[in-house]
């Protein structure tokens, strides 16, 4: 069970870690024009956004969202595991 925890918990924070820039650029791209800065598209994006803020302003996010993604992911994964074995016993 502790294993299943904690693949689940790790996977969901993997997840978060390949997401989240895309996510801070989808973000900024939303808000594009609405009285923030304005890009011309996604290069554009995530060119001004490295040289203005560095490297670090592509992962704004990612702590909350681990936080969040572990105990869910974990319990997720634990869930679907029980429903299976349940479900799909082995050996049948």
């Amino acid at each position: 069970t502790f294993a299943i925890l904690m693949a689940g918990g790790v996977a969901g924070v993997v997840t978060w870690a390949c997401a989240t820039p895309m996510d801070v650029v989808k973000a900024r791209l939303q808000m594009s024009g609405a009285g923030g800065r304005q890009y011309s598209g996604v290069l554009h994006c995530i060119g001004v956004s490295l040289k203005e803020e560095g490297g670090r302003v592509f992962f704004k996010g990612l702590l909350l969202n681990s936080v969040r993604a572990f105990p869910v992911n974990a319990i997720t994964f634990l869930t679907y595991e029980s429903l299976l074995k349940i479900l799909c016993p082995p050996g049948k």
